[in-house]
């Protein structure tokens, strides 16, 4: 009977390991990992705010599968999806994740694991010996086992007493992937890959330069050129771009992709919001997110309806494909059709928009938007007012902490079928850690 049980175990946990190497080998497009890395299962690192890639296969539909049997295709989930969807297995059959404790991982197959999947490897090992873990969000994600119970604080945690040989060899090997990982690239003028994007993440993108090549950020700025979002999204279909830092794709954009046989691997790098901008004589402060569709949609067309004067709103617009015209029509719109507006009212840059806003027939009647940091710092007008959206005001911490109702990010965007060893791929991991700092110097709001 106890051999039977065994081999029932030793089933479940087959199905479980077999998963997570279906679902996360060659995944490796996020950061590395930190001695206490938590996988960021409530914010993805592959698709943000958008289903662009990821064909998502329910919870729900996952259930119905056969236990003894996972037959889900590798790239069908986001990365974040996908280790929900073994933790979830996991926690079913009431077993750990990895069989660290009877098979030896080889360095081959280690190297196969995404960073977060490392990360789990690891912390597991930990776990599984009742390690307290100094932040909370590895312990929430082992609490939830019934296996696990804290009992030694990271100070009096000696992995040579409490690990086995076979556990000792298996940490090993992780910490020396994860060491691989970890190692330096060092850019220079000649291997830094061929960066574009939108006008907005210009101050981003020569931070990063400087910052990654050693140059003093003047002569940074001397190499990157950004030709707005909607050519940066072609020039990387094209090849003629190794990497983009841009808002969401469009529905165009994506579909120009899906004909060229493109995927696009989308990556959130700062976080950012998208705002409202009136003149500073209109006495309205704030709009419900309601009252912002009603206006867009041509349903509000009065200020007085929405607390102001009795004027006419002059909504203005941006061009299709545009960066701020993408994410007005994801962010905002959604599901309701935004109106035509006539030609005078669809601006061709950010810049223009602000400077018809301070002076369109000097009234207080226009109304537009934009992305926060380009208003905030790139092209800071004295005159220009920002809205509140349900109360909350747009700023460093309100984006930050994601109260701001319209909070969102700019992405680096690569191509999926990018090499995993490509310099590419280096600079986009290098980003995710050493260049979160960098973006703070640039003035951005960091996503970690």
């Amino acid at each position: 009977m106890e051999e039977g049980i065994k081999n029932i175990d030793g089933i479940k946990r087959t199905v479980i390991v077999s998963l997570l190497l279906v679902v996360l080998t060659g995944c490796n497009g996020g950061a590395s990992s930190q001695s206490e890395k938590q996988p960021q299962l409530a914010e993805t690192t592959v698709v943000a705010e958008t289903s662009v890639i990821a064909t998502v296969v329910s919870q729900e539909e996952a259930d119905k599968k056969d236990e003894s049997a996972p037959n889900l295709p590798a790239g069908k989930l986001t990365l974040n999806q996908e280790l929900e969807l073994v933790r979830g297995t996991a926690l079913q059959m009431d077993l750990s994740i990895f069989q660290t404790d009877e098979k030896l991982y080889s360095l081959a197959e280690l190297r196969g694991l995404s960073d977060d999947a490392l990360a789990v490897f690891r912390n597991e090992l930990y776990a599984r010996h009742g390690r307290i873990f100094k932040g909370e969000k590895w312990t929430t994600f082992f609490v939830q086992f019934s296996w696990y119970e804290g009992q030694y604080a990271a100070e009096q945690f000696y992995e040579q007493e409490l690990l086995s040989d076979l556990e000792k060899a298996n940490l090993k090997h992780v910490l020396s992937v994860e060491a691989e990982r970890k190692e330096t690239v060092k850019f220079t003028l000649e291997n830094y890959p061929r960066v574009d994007g939108s006008t907005a993440t210009i101050p981003l993108s020569e931070q990063f330069a400087a910052d990654a090549l050693g140059l003093p950020i003047e002569e940074a700025r001397l190499y990157i050129l950004h030709k707005k979002t909607h050519s940066a999204y072609n020039n990387l279909i094209s090849g003629e771009a190794d990497i983009i830092f841009v808002t969401a794709p469009s529905e165009e954009e994506l579909q120009i992709a899906a004909e060229a046989g493109v995927e696009f691997e989308i990556v959130p790098i700062v976080r950012e919001g998208f705002v409202f901008l009136v003149n500073e004589n209109n006495p309205v402060t704030s709009l419900t997110q309601q009252q912002v569709r009603g206006i867009y949609s041509g349903k509000i067309q009065n200020w007085k309806n929405v607390g102001g004067v009795d004027q006419e709103i002059m909504a203005f617009q941006r061009p299709v494909n545009s960066g701020s015209q993408s994410g007005m029509l994801e962010l905002v719109m959604k599901d309701t059709p935004i109106m035509k507006a006539p030609s005078e009212l669809y601006p061709m840059d950010m810049e223009a928009m602000i400077e018809i806003i301070l002076a369109y027939d000097n009234t207080a009647n226009a109304m537009g938007y934009s992305y926060y940091y380009y208003v905030s710092s790139m092209y800071f007008r004295k005159g220009i007012k920002l809205l509140a959206i349900d109360g909350v005001e747009p700023n460093d911490s309100s984006i930050q902490d994601g109260s701001y109702p319209y909070t969102t990010a700019y992405y680096a965007v690569i191509k999926k079928s990018e090499p995993k060893d490509s310099n590419t791929r280096k600079l986009l991991t290098w980003i995710l850690n050493e260049g979160q700092e960098s973006a703070r110097t640039a003035g951005y709001v960091p996503v970690s």
